[in-house]
């Protein structure tokens, strides 16, 4: 099991992402479809949390659309946040 660390790099946060485990079905539509889909809850929570967004947001967006496709937009998010907190201030 691996998890995204605060202190991981966009490479490492990308390499994460892009080997996070998915089912073969799309991304759900439903909020409530993700209750039998722990893997797409946590991806879908990680990227709402990153993109300060809900989850029902985050499914509008993406509900319905392969993981694949997903993923590049939560790489960027997560690229994004690692590259804001790697900047001085």
């Amino acid at each position: 099991m691996s998890r995204i660390n605060m202190t991981d790099d966009a490479d490492t946060i990308a390499k994460k992402i892009q080997q996070a485990k998915t089912d073969p079905h799309p991304l759900p539509t439903e909020e409530a479809e993700l209750e039998q889909r722990p893997e797409a809850d946590n991806l879908v929570g990680i990227y709402a949390a990153l993109a300060g967004k809900t989850k029902a947001e985050v499914l509008a967006e993406f509900g319905g659309g392969q993981f694949s496709t997903f993923k590049k937009s939560l790489v960027r998010a997560g690229g994004r946040r690692a590259s804001a907190r790697s900047t001085p201030r």
